[in-house]
């Protein structure tokens, strides 16, 4: 199914280029996570959800349209800890599930479609603000999960493979 659907202090002028364009927004609900996108990204974003029902990715409308590409990120949930994933950072846990932001680690867009470079680089510039805006309802969520090296470690016992590509600083606890 396909919808359309704290470090650095920043100054004034900062957080207003960084909120240029993002208005009242859309916000698209999947089971627990809702996600608001900016009012600049209105027809130019696709929603596939995953057929598993895991999560959903978010691609951009002109590459999409074309040949499916163009993913802009995916938000994704799972029952055990995944902590090794290539290009994925923890959103929240619950003793059952953790709940997860994924990037693209390679070029998505359609570089034969005219715009699209353009397009997905500008659309890129607001993930952070989306991911920093998504909310995951439910009970015992804990949204801190990027303070922690092992999130939900706490309720799921660690096995090997969570760890076998972890270096030894990032072993070291």
């Amino acid at each position: 199914d396909t919808e359309d659907v704290s470090g650095d202090a920043t100054t004034d002028a900062e957080t207003d280029e960084m909120t240029a364009g993002v208005g009242e927004g859309t916000t698209y609900t999947f089971e627990e996570i809702t996600i608001t996108f900016p009012e600049a990204w209105e027809d130019r974003y696709v929603i596939v959800e995953y057929e598993d029902g895991s999560g959903i990715s978010v691609h951009q409308k002109l590459s999409y349209d074309v040949d499916g590409s163009g993913v802009l990120f995916g938000v994704w949930k799972n029952n055990e800890p995944a902590y090794d994933h290539a290009g994925a950072s923890p959103l929240a846990y619950t003793e059952d599930m953790m709940y997860f932001m994924s990037y693209p680690t390679d070029v998505q867009f359609n570089p034969e479609v005219e715009g699209a470079f353009e397009d997905y680089e500008e659309l890129c510039t607001y993930c952070d603000w989306i991911r920093e805006n998504i909310v995951i309802t439910g009970e015992g969520v804990h949204t801190n999960a990027d303070e922690y090296i092992m999130p939900m470690s706490e309720y799921y016992p660690l096995e090997e493979y969570h760890v076998i590509n972890f270096d030894a600083n990032q072993l070291m606890l």
